[in-house]
């Protein structure tokens, strides 16, 4: 699943997915069978909490990855309607930098992006850095949720300054679709690495079990790790689900050979 943040419904229009909105009060959300979107709201405030919402309504897996798209400014009027992805965020009030993990390629040119606390005149820029005002809290908030090298940021160039936003200056036509596929493979890839299906097996299998809650946790972990480690697990687990016990004595005493084991 990758989990898209926009902060208008003008940069949503440049997510050519088909997608389905959900009912929901807070947020609009949009969803199909790889994708959920949200739109923020401009701001620090919105896409943090924006970002806090999604993710306790839907629980990411450690395989999902999180997008931040959206316009940005730039000194240099040559680059309008250019797509960045961003290797580096700076808070331009706290003067702190945040650097993206850049494990897996996506094709794209990478600059440094400053968040900013409001739009920017074009005086105000430094050039070859790009300008935007929820970079940097998309990072910060998406870090609680996400593995660093899942977190991506790509930003279209929609003007060279807050006095020149025109809508109509934006092309729709970007090659994004392109860079969804490449986004997609490294889903499906790390779905396979951590095992993503195999776990919801283990965890179905152990509703059968004799345990109390907090020990089928405990137990998911443990074969949850051996899983990862390489070891075979069907027939442990076979055996755990179909074990019976006469008092809690000797259940609590049997959890604790499989923990230590």
């Amino acid at each position: 699943m990758i989990y898209v943040v926009v902060s208008s419904k003008q940069e949503k229009r440049f997510i050519k997915e088909n997608l389905v909105k959900i009912k929901d009060y807070f947020f609009d959300i949009y969803e199909n069978t790889k994708i959920k979107l949200i739109i923020s709201g401009i701001g620090a405030y919105n896409v943090s909490s924006s970002i806090s919402y999604i993710c306790r309504l839907f629980e990411p897996q450690k395989n999902d990855l999180i997008l931040n798209y959206g316009f940005a400014a730039t000194k240099e009027i040559k680059y309008v309607n250019n797509i960045f992805r961003i290797n580096t965020v700076k808070d331009f009030c706290l003067n702190k930098n945040m650097y993206f993990d850049l494990t897996y390629d996506l094709g794209l040119q990478e600059r440094s992006l400053v968040t900013m606390p409001k739009p920017v005149e074009n005086n105000e820029m430094e050039k070859n850095m790009l300008y935007d005002m929820e970079g940097y809290a998309f990072y910060q908030i998406s870090r609680k949720f996400f593995d660093r090298q899942n977190i991506f940021m790509i930003k279209k160039i929609s003007d060279n300054g807050k006095n020149n936003f025109d809508l109509k200056n934006i092309d729709l036509n970007d090659g994004l679709d392109k860079t969804f596929e490449k986004l997609y493979n490294i889903s499906d890839e790390q779905e396979k690495i951590y095992k993503i299906k195999e776990l919801k097996y283990i965890k179905s299998s152990m509703i059968k079990s004799n345990f109390t809650k907090v020990q089928k946790d405990l137990i998911i972990k443990k074969l949850y790790q051996f899983l990862l480690d390489g070891k075979e697990i069907n027939n442990l687990l076979d055996e755990i689900i179909k074990k019976e016990f006469n008092n809690k004595r000797e259940r609590n005493c049997y959890f604790e050979q499989i923990i230590k084991s």
